[in-house]
């Protein structure tokens, strides 16, 4: 490959990326930089291929992969390209150790935001769902709740 092909890969591959960080910025999605971005309660941590033609393959995810579990533990890692994805990297990240979104140029506001409604959904509860009455101690240790109520809803353990 010449150099001045390269050059203008890198330099469509830069503009992607910053494409991308002031879509999510306008979108209140607060991307750095480094392609980590926050929405609600969640990391994401990006990664933007641009490409003209010929899906990602696994090797790509694979790659990715390894990158979100050495180096950002908690994230969910998001590629994205506007060329699609082979079989191969669909069942890499499906089997990956790390969650990881497949998402289009298309697409991706839609997957960062359903992704974060859906944790919602499976992780509602925060320390203002929660009231504990009747809590006793003895030695240190719980002796006794009266009452847990949670959103509404009350259990009484005892």
């Amino acid at each position: 490959m010449s150099s001045s092909h390269q050059t203008i890969s890198d330099e469509h591959a830069h503009i992607y990326r910053e494409y991308f960080r002031a879509l999510l910025n306008k979108e209140g999605i607060l991307c750095d930089e480094n392609m980590v971005a926050i929405y609600g309660s969640l990391k994401f941590i990006l990664c933007c291929q641009w490409r003209e033609k010929n899906p990602i393959g696994a090797a790509e995810i694979q790659t990715f992969n390894h990158s979100l579990s050495s180096q950002h533990h908690g994230g969910i890692g998001v590629y994205v390209t506007p060329t699609g994805y082979s079989q191969g990297a669909i069942k890499e990240a499906m089997n990956s150790s790390t969650k990881i979104l497949l998402c289009t140029d298309k697409d991706i506001i839609e997957c960062i935001k359903l992704t974060e409604a859906n944790f919602k959904k499976i992780h509602p509860l925060n320390y203002d769902d929660v009231v504990i009455e009747g809590l006793n101690f003895e030695r240190g240790e719980i002796k006794s709740i009266r009452k847990i109520t949670m959103k509404q809803r009350a259990f009484v353990p005892y």
